[in-house]
């Protein structure tokens, strides 16, 4: 696994903004660029009107143009400020968009007949307007300017909407992943105390020992793994610990190997994955007279792959009375969260023998 803590890409403190998106809140909040635009709209309409017709006066052409762009302004805004959110943020599609067209439809004929009465009462008495060939050229103009608007707006919405999903889904991935964590700690202290006790019943010397270790265990515990991600070679200490201390608990009467490369590279990883798995075995390795009792945990890491393989022998009658641990659910869920599509985690039950083999990707 590379440099980039576990937790750092999934849990960002905000989700990036492309540059798309940023033009597109610009062009949504500015009412400057509003203005520039609807200005040279404005100049536009005056500059065709003059090739148009230029027998028609300036205070005409000025007067007819500003009343187009202000019926095109009223237009745009009663969709993207009244039928946007009323309908199109709630889902009803079919409805914004049949209303919409409504919209477009009412405000260009409306247009036409309104800037005719404004032209009569204002400039010229004598105004008057091709009624059918206007409106149509309205229509078609309405209809790009709605389109436009509303696809900038439509944009926004649905990049804001995904936005807001992905901060509640990994608030919620956040708080899984510190309730599992919670979850898991009390779980290993019980069993490493359990352990303590067991030993201090025969040796007091070793009991001390083992509280000695136990004190490194909590401490790797309360400071080293407060955050995301921890260093492999730190997880490694942490088990050559346990395992430690579970040698001292269980003495001779179990066949124990570690097999762990003499160095270990610098990568980061999710805390309290690993030790799962061996404490798994140990606690559910046989103790049979009749049997050899072993465990066998062999790391290796290379390239950014982490493999761990923890085999331990057990008693196929015994486990299945004993009660279920949450440990390995507990593991499973966390490697979902923290290793999506990145780990691989196998568990075989054979006669008298159980094999956890943990792979994580980089």
């Amino acid at each position: 696994m590379a440099a980039p803590a576990i937790g750092e890409g999934m849990f960002a403190a905000d989700v990036e903004e492309n540059g798309w998106m940023k033009a597109l809140r610009l062009i949504r909040r500015s009412r400057v660029l509003h203005m520039v635009f609807w200005g040279y709209s404005w100049y536009t309409l005056v500059h065709m009107l003059q090739q148009h017709s230029p027998e028609r006066s300036l205070t005409v052409i000025h007067h007819s143009s500003t009343a187009t762009i202000l019926f095109q302004m009223m237009m745009v805004y009663t969709i993207v400020y009244g039928l946007l959110p009323r309908y199109f943020a709630r889902g009803q599609f079919v409805r914004f968009v049949l209303t919409a067209l409504l919209a477009v439809l009412v405000f260009s004929v409306a247009a036409v007949y309104l800037k005719e009465l404004w032209m009569r009462l204002v400039v010229d008495a004598r105004y008057t307007l091709n009624h059918k060939m206007v409106i149509m050229s309205n229509l078609m103009d309405s209809v790009v300017l709605a389109f436009i608007w509303t696809v900038i707006y439509v944009a926004e919405h649905l990049f804001l909407k995904d936005r807001h999903h992905t901060r509640m889904e990994q608030q919620r991935l956040r708080t899984e992943l510190d309730h599992l964590k919670a979850q898991l700690n009390p779980h290993f202290l019980f069993n490493t105390l359990n352990s303590i006790h067991v030993i201090m019943r025969h040796d007091v010397k070793r009991a001390e020992r083992s509280l000695m270790e136990f004190s490194g265990l909590l401490r790797y515990q309360l400071y080293e793994c407060d955050g995301p991600s921890t260093t492999l070679e730190k997880e490694v200490e942490f088990l050559r610990n346990y395992i430690a201390l579970e040698r001292m608990r269980h003495g001779d009467e179990l066949e124990l190997e570690f097999d762990v490369p003499a160095v270990i590279s610098y990568q980061q990883m999710a805390p309290f994955v690993l030790i799962v798995l061996v404490e798994n075995a140990f606690k559910h390795v046989s103790r049979s007279s009749r049997q050899r009792n072993r465990i066998a945990i062999g790391l290796r890491c290379a390239d950014g792959r982490v493999e761990l393989m923890v085999e331990n022998t057990y008693e196929p009658r015994v486990e299945r009375a004993e009660r279920k641990g949450i440990g390995l659910e507990n593991v499973r869920r966390r490697l979902e969260l923290l290793y999506p599509q990145r780990h691989r985690l196998d568990l075989a039950a054979e006669e008298h023998r159980y094999v956890a083999h943990l792979i994580l990707d980089p």
